[in-house]
């Protein structure tokens, strides 16, 4: 799980003075996907199909400690997740130039906290291809913020994507992940890999100046675009007003809703909105072995990325980069 604010491409949510109730309802996943397992992928040297890719990803994620299914995470939602920013303390701030950390700009880390800040940013790095992170300008550290790690694209500079961590949370998050080193880590930055490329320059309009959060998913994403692809599939048949207003939400109401459609989600924090479901499926998607399915409906939302046989050579070559670093 990663608690964050939300990313902050999402433009403000209009007026919201005649809201005065959201009624968490039920709904179905009607979407189910039939993919074809012999399509080709990009070049390279690592598969060359659909389901090469997907195999040699599955294989090697016996290596690791996802040889077993991830569990879907339940928690109460009795906070975290909505916090901004500014509640935390910017202690440095890196450019990323050459896929490489230039000097510390502004820093009140220990020399300990410098170390973990920069193997942080190591393991996402290395487990990522440079192609899909290419928009990333800095890499920033913050204490007391609230959330885990964040992804933030600055409106004023749309070609550049900001990576940030809180480094409370580098000893919780290692803890968390005893059973294999720096597992809540790798998931924490997976995670956030999937709100950067889902939003990135290359996904949205940049002159986009909707108002409503609805409006951003169909009309600020580009007509091919991931995330508005997993929206129209799995989000438009909920009420809108549960998106747009989500500020006059109850924790009350998040947990009903989560009760009503557990069975749509892969955790908790999913019901969140249409970025935090997208970037926990695309989690379960990097880590979930095609025959760990039970048959679930959110289990269409893992089948959603197997469409595209880029993504699908992205696992692998993600998941190779995870245990090749283990070993």
């Amino acid at each position: 799980m990663t608690e964050k604010p939300p990313v902050k491409t999402i433009i403000p949510q209009e007026n919201q003075e005649n809201v005065t109730e959201i009624e968490p309802k039920a709904f179905q996943i009607t979407t189910t996907y039939r993919i074809d397992e012999e399509k080709k992928v990009p070049e390279n040297t690592l598969c060359h199909s659909v389901s090469e890719c997907s195999l040699y990803g599955d294989s090697q994620l016996e290596k690791t400690h996802w040889n077993v299914p991830i569990p879907r995470v339940e928690y109460a939602l009795d906070g975290g997740g909505n916090e901004d920013l500014e509640n935390g303390k910017s202690v440095a701030r890196y450019d990323v130039v050459n896929d490489t950390l230039l000097p510390v700009v502004k820093t009140d880390l220990t020399a300990e906290e410098q170390k973990q800040s920069e193997e942080v940013f190591d393991i996402f790095k290395s487990m990522i291809p440079k192609e899909w992170r290419k928009y990333l300008a800095f890499f920033y550290v913050y204490k007391g913020s609230g959330f885990s790690a964040a992804v933030y694209n600055d409106q004023e500079h749309p070609l550049e994507q900001e990576l940030f961590f809180d480094i409370d949370n580098y000893n919780d998050l290692k803890q968390y992940g005893a059973y294999y080193p720096k597992i809540s880590i790798i998931e924490t930055m997976v995670h956030e890999f999937g709100h950067m490329f889902s939003l990135s320059p290359d996904q949205r309009h940049l002159d986009f100046q909707g108002h409503k959060r609805t409006d951003f998913y169909l009309n600020g994403i580009k007509s091919d675009g991931y995330l508005r692809a997993f929206y129209q599939a799995f989000w438009k048949d909920i009420d809108p007003n549960w998106i747009d207003f989500a500020s006059v939400r109850t924790k009350d109401d998040e947990r009903f809703f989560y009760e009503k459609n557990k069975d749509n989600f892969v955790g908790t924090y999913a019901t969140t909105d249409p970025d935090e479901d997208f970037a926990e499926s695309f989690k379960y998607f990097i880590f979930t072995q095609r025959n760990d399915f039970k048959g679930l409906p959110y289990e269409q939302k893992i089948l959603f990325f197997y469409q595209y046989p880029e993504l699908v050579l992205l696992r692998a070559q993600m998941i190779k980069e995870i245990v090749a670093r283990q070993q």
